[in-house]
């Protein structure tokens, strides 16, 4: 019977030889009601060339399998390739037709020596390539470095991750739950901590990887406004999403009409930056301004 919980799509990347594949199937043999897909096999061609146009069919073929393993009730599905270090990752992802599923990232790395080892001991004669090892990892990836680590240590790292995933911030009153997260966006769930009520959502969203760049949007539900809580909930979110997940800079807007949102991001510690003039039209067709706030990591001292 499949358990009561959202999907992962646990993917692990990093250059050749650091031990992705080698990792990912004792991560899947951890795991009960899993899956495991090798997406280099879907590239496995020859002669290899990244700027080959037919490789974007084995970025198709990568989407297919893993929206079949998701669509397919699988609680875990590990997914490792080299190729997803970069945008092809973008691409995949965009493929994927199954819904409602988190995606953690993970890239592996380790010394230029130890590379120079792995590759012996793969059997390997040819000169080692670091174009891969020397590539910024992917945003918001969790980077492991595998130096002097058993596989089995490796696994257990990212598995504290993977379940801590789950885990829940907390504030004087609240608890902070993630209720998904994809390769677009995040949301949050928000709780009052002693009755355990449903206080409200916020969300993080029109992600710029490049930029480290995102868009903050929040719901309180009815009988629990102008108590603070909203305030309370996105000043943790704000400062958890860019000192932890790593964003640079997190934007948002209001209308002009609706003050009471624009004090929940200033008091939260978002810098008013500007007005939009009517920028927005109401439901009853009146265009109305739209005041922007932003923060970005500077903010925060970093």
């Amino acid at each position: 019977m499949r358990r009561n919980l959202k999907q992962k799509l646990i993917i692990v990347t990093g250059s050749p030889c650091v031990g992705k594949t080698t990792v990912s199937d004792c991560l899947f043999e951890s795991y009960e009601n899993s899956a495991h897909f090798d997406g280099d096999w879907a590239w496995r061609v020859h002669p290899f060339s990244m700027s080959d146009p037919r490789l974007r069919n084995g970025d198709k073929t990568m989407a297919f399998a893993l929206s079949t393993y998701l669509n397919s009730g699988f609680d875990y599905v590990v997914f490792s390739s080299v190729v997803v270090m970069g945008h092809i990752r973008n691409l995949i992802l965009q493929g994927i037709t199954a819904k409602d599923y988190e995606v953690i990232g993970f890239t592996l790395t380790c010394s230029e020596q130890t590379l120079i080892e792995r590759h012996k001991n793969r059997g390997d004669d040819g000169e080692v390539d670091f174009q891969w090892l020397r590539q910024a990892p992917y945003f918001g990836d969790y980077v492991i470095n595998t130096d002097d680590k058993t596989v089995e240590e490796v696994v257990a790292e990212i598995k504290k991750i993977v379940d801590d995933e789950a885990k829940i911030l907390e504030t004087d009153r609240l608890l902070i739950k993630k209720a998904g997260s994809t390769a677009d966006r995040y949301d949050w769930e928000v709780t009052e901590k002693s009755m355990g009520d449903l206080i409200g959502k916020v969300a993080f969203f029109d992600i710029d990887k490049k930029l480290r760049s995102c868009t903050l949007g929040y719901h309180t539900e009815d009988g629990y406004r102008n108590k603070g809580y909203a305030t309370e909930a996105v000043a943790c979110l704000l400062r958890f999403m860019i000192l932890e997940i790593g964003f640079n800079r997190i934007s948002g807007g209001h209308q002009a009409d609706n003050p009471a949102s624009g004090r929940v991001m200033k008091n939260a510690g978002m810098m008013y930056e500007g007005t939009l003039r009517q920028d927005f039209m109401n439901e009853d067709g009146t265009l109305v301004d739209s005041i922007q706030y932003g923060l970005i990591k500077q903010d925060l001292g970093g």
